[in-house]
């Protein structure tokens, strides 16, 4: 748990209550029970307690009595200052150690509504609009990407936000407003490494919709001013097909062989050699010579047929 840093020293063992013939699942449920008597028991700064016994059991993997603990919090300090990070706490256990994401976009959507102005608030909501892009479900991730960016727009993450927006806007078939947000980010991304990945989307958006020459543009614009970047030969290798699909055959081909040594993928690069060479050779293969003094063979029996014809028809 991100929030509980602190290393707690381990719960008390129950080894040696062993020979009583009492299982150890009874025996820890009694020492869950005894630490949250205790803990009812203390005076109103003792809402850390809690924390410190949901981290030990945390730590030990004992996910659902961390559970236990954070819930039996939030029964006895309805009004409690921690109540927000609780609610963190028990949904992030729900999301990533149980897998129950139901319970967690539950208990994630408790904390917004009670706590939206939080810094918790604003940490679940990140992990909301991930579930939601692994669930796609593009409107909510929309929703969720484009809360961020107006609850915080000077996060340092912003930029992931609006790039995670776009993709979320080009997933749901709606590429418009995804190269609209793509837009923005290069407009304000100033040296941020979404940067060199929004042009290479842009681009393909632009070739994807049919828009060669904006491609075509986009791709140079990224060789250009990140030549040493590490997806310079990604943006290289579109410039290429960018060509091919305009019918700058010669230019695609010198870009392609170009990359040869440097792509890695070359045996991409070489199917795409091969193919436009084999389209190239075919499209200037001289036209065969038409023979205008060939006219049909004709047999004895061919002539006899069209002979009867034209007896019959007068033709």
């Amino acid at each position: 748990m991100a929030e509980i840093k602190r290393k707690q020293p381990p719960f008390p063992s129950a080894a040696g209550p062993a020979a009583s013939g009492i299982s150890l699942g009874r025996r820890i449920g009694w020492l869950i029970l005894f630490s949250l008597v205790v803990l009812t028991a203390c005076g109103p700064n003792s809402e850390e307690d809690y924390f410190s016994l949901a981290t030990q059991f945390y730590d030990s993997g004992r996910f659902e009595d961390a559970i236990k603990v954070l819930k039996k919090y939030l029964e006895i300090y309805p009004q409690g200052g921690r109540r927000d990070r609780a609610l963190y706490e028990l949904g992030r256990i729900e999301y990533y150690a149980l897998g129950r994401r139901g319970e967690a976009v539950r208990t994630f959507r408790r904390l917004m509504i009670q706590h939206p102005a939080g810094d918790f608030s604003f940490e679940a909501r990140k992990i909301l609009a991930g579930a939601f892009e692994e669930t796609q479900d593009w409107d909510a991730a929309i929703r969720e990407y484009q809360t961020l960016i107006r609850d915080r727009p000077q996060h340092p993450d912003r930029m992931e936000f609006r790039f995670r927006l776009a993709l979320a806007r080009f997933s749901k078939d709606d590429p418009e407003r995804g190269i609209e947000e793509l837009g923005r980010l290069l407009a304000e991304s100033r040296g941020s490494s979404f940067g060199p990945q929004a042009f290479i989307e842009l681009g393909g958006a632009h070739f994807r919709l049919g828009r060669h020459e904006e491609a075509l543009y986009v791709f140079e614009a990224f060789i250009d001013r990140f030549p040493d970047h590490s997806l310079a030969s990604t943006a290289r290798f579109l410039k290429a097909a960018t060509l091919e699909e305009m019918g700058r055959n010669p230019e695609a081909l010198a870009e392609y062989e170009a990359l040869l040594p440097v792509y890695h993928n070359p045996g991409a690069v070489e199917t795409r050699v091969h193919g436009l060479k084999d389209r190239m050779k075919k499209a200037g293969a001289p036209a065969r010579p038409v023979d205008y003094k060939y006219r049909p063979e004709t047999t004895p029996e061919t002539t006899r047929n069209l002979t009867e014809k034209e007896k019959k028809t007068g033709k």
